[in-house]
């Protein structure tokens, strides 16, 4: 069995391709929801009518691509069974992923990826194109993604430089300093982690200069620049706090960086994402004039479930602050993640 060693690499390892397999497997429930709702999903994203995938095609992707997963997990955690290396089953299952993504022929909903890949690459570049809803709307998604694009770096720092390729029992560590690649120490970590905000506070930029409208744009970039001072300042006081006595300072400014940044994006997924709490709402009462679900139980209790995660930091600050645990802030990060995910479908319906 696997060895304590090698448990929280493991899960930092497999954790994002988790997270993949359920935003695609709740992605396929939005796109059913939106179709039961009447909402014509296929003209907003400005899909193709006759070859776009239904939800039917995101659950057989999710469902293939979760079995590829649970065999990658259980030949690492029986490893003793099996002539395959362990450090071998990540990067076969990770590497499939990647040859499904960007495979150049035209089968396994070729259209669709490549529709996907237009659009990260128009994401990434966002400064320099019209940025329109499907654009917006993925970079929007990435943001609840951002802990793939971190444990993606993170398997690439570890099996760049603290794996033992020699030692095939395990995830056996070189080096003394074990923690090195979940630090922000040597600033990459850091600047991957503001990669998706970066992403949406540039398209806000480029619609701004479209349009030379300051509200909503300019107000919702800064939305987004919060989230650069809240990891700035949680990468100093990381970095800091073992060394310095004074980096309390940076745990203070911290702290009032993500009370900002959780009013301030929760104040505008109610109000403006979702266009709840309208004086006109009549008998919607705290909802909208016009609400597309009939169940207006559904969006009181999205009101409740988005309060609560986008403030669940609290719960990782008290716990990590009043334990000395270490691995409290990884298992946190396990849990809440899925959480993160799980609030970006409820926000896709609304």
């Amino acid at each position: 069995m696997i060895r304590n060693d090698d448990i929280w690499p493991m899960v930092r390892i497999y954790r994002g391709g988790f997270l993949i397999i359920e935003f695609l497997f709740l992605l396929g429930i939005n796109t059913y929801g939106w179709r039961q709702a009447g909402v014509n999903h296929v003209l907003i994203f400005e899909l193709n009518p006759r070859n776009n995938l239904s939800h039917q095609h995101l659950f057989e992707i999710a469902g293939l691509l979760g079995v590829l997963w649970c065999v990658s997990l259980l030949s690492c955690l029986f490893r003793d069974n099996i002539l395959v290396p362990m450090q071998a089953n990540p990067l076969a299952l990770y590497g499939f992923f990647l040859l499904f993504l960007i495979n150049p022929f035209k089968t396994c909903y070729y259209k669709s990826r490549f529709w996907l890949l237009k659009l990260l690459f128009r994401v990434v570049t966002a400064p320099f194109h019209h940025v329109g809803f499907a654009d917006f709307w993925l970079a929007d998604q990435l943001n609840s993604l951002v802990v793939v694009l971190m444990d993606l770096e993170y398997m690439i720092c570890f099996y760049s430089s603290e794996l033992d390729w020699t030692e095939h029992s395990g995830l056996v560590l070189n080096i003394r300093d074990k923690s090195q690649c979940n630090t922000y120490s040597y600033g990459v970590r850091a600047v991957i982690k503001c990669l998706p905000a970066w992403f949406r506070f540039a398209q806000c930029l480029r619609r701004y200069r479209d349009t030379k409208r300051a509200f909503p744009h300019l107000v919702n970039a800064g939305k987004y620049s919060t989230s650069f001072f809240v990891v700035t300042f949680s990468a100093l006081y990381s970095t800091h706090k073992e060394v310095h006595p004074e980096s309390q300072v940076y745990f203070y400014l911290y702290i009032s960086c993500l009370i900002i940044s959780s009013c301030y994006t929760l104040i505008w997924d109610l109000k403006m994402d979702w266009g709840l709490f309208d004086r006109n709402a009549g008998e919607n009462t705290f909802l909208r004039e016009e609400i597309v679900y009939p169940q207006k139980a559904y969006y009181y209790c999205a009101i409740v479930e988005d309060v609560f995660l986008r403030f669940a930091w609290i719960l990782t600050i008290t716990l990590t602050t009043l334990t000395n645990f270490q691995g409290v802030s990884d298992i946190l990060a396990t849990v809440l993640a899925p959480l993160e995910v799980f609030r970006r479908f409820v926000w896709n319906f609304f």
